[in-house]
């Protein structure tokens, strides 16, 4: 696999769902490739730390978050959290 093709492979399991965020920039983070932003283990602030950040500093070689359009039917983000999960999960096997 490798980080681009396991992402590709994210991409695809969400494509039914919904299609990637096609902004450049989202929260202040440059994006990286459509659908994907590589944050620094670096926290925006100092105090309450994101838990990615957190289990960056603690070791964690690599944690994915995955997010959906709040103002979309919960049904179909549900769906689509369960897709992408799947994913990763064959992903690692």
């Amino acid at each position: 696999g490798g980080a681009v093709a396991d992402y590709k492979n994210l991409l695809a399991a969400a494509a039914p769902y919904f299609p990637p965020e096609p902004e450049s920039v989202i929260d202040n983070h440059k994006v990286t490739e459509p659908g994907w932003i590589h944050h620094s283990e670096h926290p925006d602030l100092p105090e309450g730390w994101p838990e990615a950040i957190y289990l960056a500093k603690m070791g964690c070689p690599i944690s994915l978050t995955f997010e959906t359009p709040s103002s979309m039917a919960l049904e179909k983000r549900v769906g689509c959290h369960q897709a992408m999960v799947r994913e990763s999960i064959r992903c690692c096997l």
